[in-house]
This record gives C-alpha cells, sequence and structure tokens, in this order.
C-alpha cells in the first residue's frame, strides 16, 4: 500500500462526496460509487489530494476492505497521535483521538450499541 511520488501528483479531489456547504454527507447508506470502482481495479490504493488547512495535502484513499482492516492494525503507520499535527478538529478526550487498548477499552464499552442489528431495531439506515 505504497505510492510513488509520481502517483502522488494526480489532483483527485478527496472526500468525493461533499455537499455544497462543504460537508462530507454520503446520500443514503451508500458510498460514493468511486470507492467501489477504484476498489475493483488495481491495487485498491488510490492517490488523492486532501485540503488541510487550506493547503492541499497528498494522501492514499484505501477502497477495499481487507486492506482498511489492515491498516487499522498497523498503529506504528496509522495512528490518531500521528495525525494530530494536520487534524483540523481537535478530538483529544474522544474515542476518535485514541489509539490502541486506550481505544479497544473504550469502544468496547459500547460496541454493542452499533451493530447491524442495534441500528436495525432502533430503527437507522443500515
Amino acid at each position: 500500500m505504497s505510492a510513488s511520488a509520481r502517483e502522488l501528483d494526480v489532483q483527485l479531489p478527496h472526500p468525493f462526496y461533499t455537499d455544497p456547504d462543504g460537508v462530507t454527507r454520503p446520500p443514503g447508506p451508500d458510498k460514493h460509487p468511486d470507492y467501489a470502482r477504484f476498489a475493483a481495479t488495481g491495487s485498491g490504493v488510490v492517490p488523492v489530494v486532501r485540503q488541510v488547512a487550506g493547503e492541499l495535502v497528498p494522501a492514499l484513499s484505501i477502497c477495499r476492505y481487507a486492506d482498511v482492516r489492515g491498516g487499522l492494525r498497523r498503529q506504528d503507520v496509522f495512528s490518531r497521535a500521528a495525525a494530530v499535527p494536520t487534524d483540523q478538529i481537535d478530538v483529544t478526550g474522544t474515542v476518535l483521538g485514541m489509539d490502541g487498548a486506550e481505544h479497544a477499552r473504550v469502544r468496547g464499552t459500547v460496541k454493542d450499541a452499533f451493530t447491524r442489528s442495534e441500528v436495525a431495531r432502533r430503527g437507522a439506515v443500515v
């Protein structure tokens, strides 16, 4: 899941779906169709650019479930602590701002409320 400098020259803006007010909000339960298209071709890893503090920053969008799952387990590469310098929103003290064992402990207390069957029981779209 690495990209060459040449691949990062691509200027595909991410996120793929943004409302006119600038909020990423996919319509309904379906994600933007580009994710499926990218997952079905090549490596499933797509060079994109994100806007961070007004600047375009090269990044990679990982579009396959197995690759995302593998990446999330790589705390040495993908960690909340590593993202802090570029975060536009301070998530310190929230589950989104935690790594490793601390994240797992807090997540474990609420995970049952977010299963597919529990969300469906509550009448939310799954």
